[in-house]
């Protein structure tokens, strides 16, 4: 593709974003107010429940006595580093391997 091409693809992208409208609200301004009242209360933490299209309100007291009783106990331990990069290698290696194949 020419850069003359590209730049002419961009700027209709750009044209269609620009003209694009974005749908009405299904909340009213009372429901606008509330949610952003419960977001902004530091005592309550709002989460997505595990299961389920739902939202949970949990007291943030509470939460995070339960979070710290989960850590507490032997089923999680502290990692000296972070094993995400060497992870990320180690898949890289095993997508090549596959590719190559």
């Amino acid at each position: 593709m020419t850069n003359d091409a590209a730049s002419n693809i961009r700027v209709q992208i750009t044209e269609v974003l620009r003209r694009a409208t974005l749908p009405a609200s299904n909340l009213t301004k009372n429901k606008k107010d509330a949610l952003r009242n419960l977001r902004a209360d530091k005592s309550i933490h709002i989460l997505k429940a595990d299961k389920g299209n739902a939202t949970v309100i949990l007291d943030r007291l509470g939460y995070d006595n339960k979070i710290l009783a989960l850590l507490s106990t032997s089923t999680y331990k502290e990692l000296k580093r972070d094993p995400t990069a060497n992870i990320e290698r180690k898949i890289c290696s095993k997508l090549s391997g596959f590719k190559k194949a």
